[in-house]
């Protein structure tokens, strides 16, 4: 069997490229033989490949009137489609199926990503392919526009058609009610593990005057606007000073932090801008805290957050990877995405209000490290993970 397979596999936030490779090895373990590959919806062909001027384009479009930013955002992506398109149509045509998913890629965002898949669903429907959307994140609001290029899915053979968690789940429906009711199966990267001998490694040097480190993952408030369901007025991560709050009041608890972000350059920046101010300055001389170095791959983003004892994160990826690894985390509220996801694995406790301060934070930490993770519901969470790329398979072949 030869699949293609479409989503953001490349993008600078590491999490799609984890989850990606998650849902590449689970296809490979139950289809040994199966030729696959990936196509990066952006053209991409490599992890840390990027615009050098996205930061710029991102700062210019926040501030552009809604209707000239969309106008933009279009006309780049139409152009960019249209020098992909001629790749996708050769590479679907020559295989037995093909896959959307997984990631949120069922959103609006100023058309991008409706007009990306209309293009993918054009080459299927031209060739006839079976078409699997597994594992998506769908939101609730699209603009006319992209209704109309999504609704290209009503006339596809669709053999799979599945959604990461129950908000996503309810969009679909309402977005598509006549067609088949999409699953629930779990983002591919919960069935992500690390190796043993690592685990070993880590906890070896966990003495009794060891003290618990905290992973923080920062992310550019500018993200938080452009992709946010709630109001930036809310969400309390806006500036510097509100890490520093963070970070001061956790090492003042008896903590040490690493900061890390999922690999966007924005991210990063943003973390240097942080680690260079006085204060933080002063406690990584001290060896209170620690700067990782960027992530490039997923293995990269593996490592770094295996080290930490308890994370905390915007970035749903960041949050889903710990999880899986068995660390305890608080998903800070910004998108609801964040929020489906802690509903879904049950930890609905440990979302953080997009509103809530720093010292309601800290005030929690103690508790989620005494806690720790639920050890009957994540095994749970990852055995349905795997047995949903079983059921991918399934459908595939039938």
């Amino acid at each position: 069997m030869k699949l293609a397979i479409f989503n953001v596999k490349f993008s600078e936030n590491i999490g799609d490229g984890l989850l990606a490779t998650c849902l590449e090895n689970q296809i490979r373990d139950f289809l040994p033989s199966v030729e696959l590959q990936t196509f990066d919806l952006a053209g991409r062909v490599n992890y840390g490949e990027t615009n050098k001027y996205r930061h710029l384009l991102l700062r210019v479009l926040a501030h552009l009137p809604n209707n000239i930013r969309q106008r933009v955002v279009r006309y780049l992506v139409a152009s960019k489609v249209r020098t992909l398109k001629a790749k996708w149509y050769d590479e679907i045509s020559n295989a037995d199926a093909v896959i959307i998913g997984g990631g949120n890629l069922f959103q609006d965002d100023d058309l991008n990503f409706p007009t990306k898949i209309a293009a993918v669903i054009d080459a299927v429907l031209y060739y006839k392919k079976p078409l699997a959307i597994y594992a998506v994140g769908v939101t609730a609001n699209w603009s006319t526009q992209a209704q109309a290029l999504f609704d290209a899915i009503k006339n596809v053979d669709l053999v799979h058609c599945s959604v990461r968690d129950k908000l996503a789940q309810t969009a679909w429906k309402n977005h598509f009610p006549d067609s088949q009711d999409a699953l629930i199966l779990p983002d591919p990267a919960l069935s992500v593990s690390w190796p043993t001998t690592q685990k070993k490694k880590i906890s070896s040097s966990k003495t009794r005057t060891y003290r618990p480190i905290i992973g923080l993952c920062i992310t550019d408030p500018l993200i938080l606007v452009r992709h946010s369901s709630d109001p930036l007025s809310t969400n309390v991560f806006q500036s510097v000073s509100n890490y520093i709050s963070l970070i001061a009041g956790l090492v003042k608890r008896g903590y040490r932090i690493y900061l890390f972000c999922n690999g966007a350059r924005e991210d990063y920046k943003l973390l240097e801008k942080i680690a260079n101010t006085g204060v933080i300055s002063d406690l990584i001389n001290s060896s209170n805290v620690n700067v990782t170095n960027r992530p490039k791959n997923p293995f990269d983003l593996l490592e770094i957050i295996a080290i930490a004892d308890v994370v905390i994160a915007h970035r749903l990826h960041a949050c889903i990877a710990a999880h899986a690894l068995d660390i305890p985390t608080f998903g800070l509220g910004w998108d609801n995405k964040v929020e489906a996801f802690f509903d879904f694995s049950e930890r609905r406790k440990y979302f953080i209000e997009s509103k809530a301060s720093s010292k309601e934070i800290i005030s929690k930490v103690d508790r989620l490290l005494k806690e720790g993770c639920d050890h009957e519901v994540r095994p749970h969470l990852k055995n349905k993970s795997i047995a949903g790329i079983k059921k991918l398979i399934d459908d595939l072949k039938s």
